[in-house]
């Protein structure tokens, strides 16, 4: 019996090794003085040291120095109250390896009872790559554009990048583990709880605020109103909601722009004859008039915010959105009734209709809007198709009929309704004559047109017998016998002078809102003209002090040296150090103004002979150094010698900076060509950067190095891109931390052919 008790032992520990050693994690079995009895080949693999390096060994050999301290009172605490545990979760953990280096760890723990004693049984995980992927995501975070808080399943901020800071005002450490209701106004605040316990149960990506107001509270107690999106994210913690918040008080503002010009039309657009529709860059309705209503059969209230898409037979929409956008990329503001071409319209119960449109487009507030004037022209086309037919003569619209001699044949009622003259009146005289028509051109060249074509269209000016003029869309047709000879001209006419009149005030209203906004602009470049003026007086007058500071504490050294110790000339070092540091942070500065605020000279240079000119000049100040210099000759451009002097400057005095620590220094300029277009580069083998703060590059006092590292300001990039902006050009840069960078330019005017020869110079 004892024989098979110790057999069935056995089998039970050897199961339990077989099952220790296939873990999956790195597994540690320790006894009750910390150490090690047992491990696994996870365990090896993980920290780096044999199994027999570490069995009998204290398990602290395992724990980073500075938590070694206090590891032992843990174990003690664990043996005291025994219990299955995990550790690291919502806190750091580390592993020490064999060779010195950390691994971040978390941990089980499991009490065991044997014969032999208490045991503690260790899983040990490592999450090193969990542990990436977490700084991954919140450097996703910080970069967005757009305001991102992360919210626990109680409603606490656990997570919020940079741009919330910004809208709200709060700082990161006020808002983290603060209620999310508290960036919520006050009169909205009893509702959000269960919005939040309702997205919670039953969590999928939504977006709020389409449709109806939201607003955020700042930390002053202003509100502001904003769109949020939301999307469930599952972390170790249970399910966390991640919520992008967008501040939309310059679209609210210029929506209220939009509306309040809409009213000022109102007047005129309510009571124009012809549907006027107005929409935004979305093609989206903002405006449909009384004659819309009328045309298309659907009221205002139920057209606006829908697209415009509505209104069109499905068979023309794809046509029609290609001519929006090519419309959009022009620089044409309006296109006259009849030019679009034939199009149809879709009334809301279905039925088609066609129409004739002119188009217009305004720009305000950095937005786009569309405004189309339609006419329902299927009165006309009804008209056109009787009279091709002969089948009869329309005498509900003015029509008059003439011979080849312009001799007035038939006058209708409609006629005489329009203009006043009786039938006996008309009969016989010319229509020009009768009328004193004004013609658009010479009335042989539109003759003409309507012989070669058989019809003729278009806005003449006639005088009616109580000697008022009126603008009438006039449709002439040729009427031909049997044997397709011209027999006579039938003439159909519209009075649009109402038409014509609405158009020219809505004209005259755009032409307003063009010079409001240019207003706004010129507004705009004053004050951002006495900010640099400002910031140039500013830095100018901080000169004074800085020589004075500089140049007394030398006198300090030169004169009492000998009643300075060491400390205290080494302080004056310092201030001296400091001063001349503030002294070419100002006269970076008042590069940065005076690049601004120069006057442009444009002009033919060649930039491969400034390139040369400055690296003769770096080499000059820095003799001890060997740099191989590669330069492509030949590379012309247009613009101001005297600024773009000071990019390639810039550019080549930074890539000289940065391989100042390399020991073959290697420095290029040159140029590329591909489909993407032209642009010139400076490239070199030095420090680099890391690209995931290339979007800090170019502003004004970031620095990607310490200036222990490299010396510098901060400026010169800012600089730099000042420089291109105001050529026209872009500027950009690749690079790979410690192994180079290159930094691309354009200028609006370069485009180099494949002989050297520049499209802007050569012709």
């Amino acid at each position: 019996m004892i024989s098979s008790e110790a057999t069935t032992l056995r089998r039970a520990e050897e199961r339990f090794r077989l099952v220790f050693e296939a873990a999956p994690n790195a597994m540690i079995m320790v006894d009750e003085r910390g150490l090690v009895t047992l491990l696994n080949a996870q365990t090896e693999n993980l920290f780096g040291y044999s199994r027999a390096e570490l069995l009998g060994q204290p398990v602290e050999m395992l724990v980073p120095e500075r938590y070694r301290g206090h590891h032992p009172d843990h174990r003690k605490s664990f043996s005291q109250h025994p219990s299955t545990r995990a550790m690291g979760a919502g806190r750091d953990l580390f592993g020490r390896r064999k060779d010195g280096s950390e691994v971040p760890i978390e941990i089980g723990l499991n009490p065991i009872s044997t014969d032999e004693g208490e045991f503690v049984l260790a899983s040990i995980i490592d999450i090193t790559e969990r542990k990436r992927a977490d700084a991954q995501f919140r450097q996703v975070i910080e970069g967005a554009p757009n305001g991102m808080v992360m919210v626990n399943r109680e409603g606490r901020i656990s997570l919020v990048n940079a741009e919330i800071e910004r809208s709200f005002g709060y700082s990161r450490d006020e808002l983290l583990g603060q209620p999310i209701e508290m960036l919520v106004p006050k009169r909205f605040r009893a509702q959000h709880p269960g919005y939040r316990d309702g997205f919670i149960a039953a969590p999928s990506a939504r977006t709020m605020g389409s449709g109806r107001d939201l607003f955020g509270l700042r930390k002053d107690g202003t509100e502001f109103p904003v769109e949020i999106g939301l999307n469930p994210l599952e972390t170790e913690q249970g399910t966390m909601v991640l919520g992008t918040i967008v501040d939309i008080t310059e679209r609210k503002r210029a929506e209220e722009e939009l509306r309040r010009s809409q009213r000022q039309l109102a007047g005129v657009i309510g009571q124009a004859m012809d549907a006027i529709i107005t929409v935004d860059e979305d093609q989206r309705i903002v405006l449909f008039n009384a004659a819309a209503e009328r045309m298309f059969l659907y009221a205002a209230d139920e057209a606006l915010g829908q697209q415009l898409d509505r209104f069109i037979p499905k068979r023309f929409r794809a046509g029609h959105q290609q001519h929006i956008e090519d419309f959009s990329r022009t620089h044409v503001t309006k296109r006259a009734m009849g030019s679009l071409g034939a199009i149809f319209g879709l009334r809301a119960d279905g039925q088609e209709f066609p129409i004739e449109a002119s188009i217009s487009q305004l720009e305000s507030e950095g937005r786009k809007i569309f405004t189309v004037i339609l006419r329902d022209i299927t009165e006309r086309k009804q008209a056109e198709e009787a009279l091709k037919e002969q089948a009869r003569i329309v005498d509900l619209a003015p029509v008059l009929i003439r011979d080849l001699s312009d001799r007035i044949i038939f006058w209708n009622s409609g006629s005489q309704q329009m203009f006043g003259w009786t039938q006996e009146e008309a009969l016989g005289k010319t229509p020009h004559g009768l009328l004193q028509t004004e013609f658009p051109r010479a009335l042989e060249e539109i003759k003409a047109r309507l012989f070669a074509l058989g019809h003729w269209e278009g806005e003449l000016v006639h005088t009616k017998r109580d000697g008022r003029q009126i603008v009438v869309a006039s449709h002439w047709v040729l009427h031909k016998n049997e044997h397709d000879e011209p027999k006579a001209i039938l003439e159909v006419n519209n009075d649009v002078t109402e038409r014509r009149a609405a158009e020219e005030e809505i004209r005259r209203l755009n032409e307003e809102l063009e010079q409001r906004v240019a207003d706004r602009t010129a507004q705009l470049q004053a004050v951002n003209k006495e900010l640099e003026a400002f910031s140039y007086s500013v830095s100018h007058d901080l000169r004074a002090p800085l020589r004075h500071i500089n140049g007394f504490s030398q006198a300090l050294l030169e004169d009492y040296a000998d009643k300075l110790d060491p400390v205290g000339q080494n302080y004056l070092q310092e201030v001296r150090s400091a001063s001349q540091e503030m002294a070419q942070l100002i006269d970076d500065i008042l590069e940065l103004a005076r690049v601004t605020r120069s006057e442009m000279r444009q002009q033919v240079i060649n930039l491969s002979e400034l390139a040369h000119s400055i690296v003769a000049e770096l080499q000059k100040r820095d003799m001890g150094r060997t740099v191989s210099v590669a330069i492509d000759e030949g590379l012309l451009a247009h613009g101001d010698k005297r600024l773009l002097r000071i990019v390639l400057g810039n550019l080549l005095g930074n890539a000289w900076k940065f391989t100042s620590r390399r020991e073959r220094p290697e420095i290029s300029f040159g140029h590329v060509e591909n489909d993407s277009g032209f642009a010139y580069f400076v490239r070199d083998n030095g420090a680099g950067f890391d690209m995931a703060y290339a979007d800090k590059l170019f502003s004004a006092f970031q620095r990607l190095h310490t200036s222990g590292e490299f010396e510098g300001t901060g400026i010169g990039l800012a600089t730099v891109q000042r420089i291109i902006n105001r050529h026209g050009g872009q500027v950009w840069a690749d690079a790979t931390l410690d192994q180079g960078a290159t930094f691309y330019f354009t200028l609006a005017e370069s485009g180099e052919t494949a002989n050297g020869e520049h499209s802007d110079i050569a012709g």
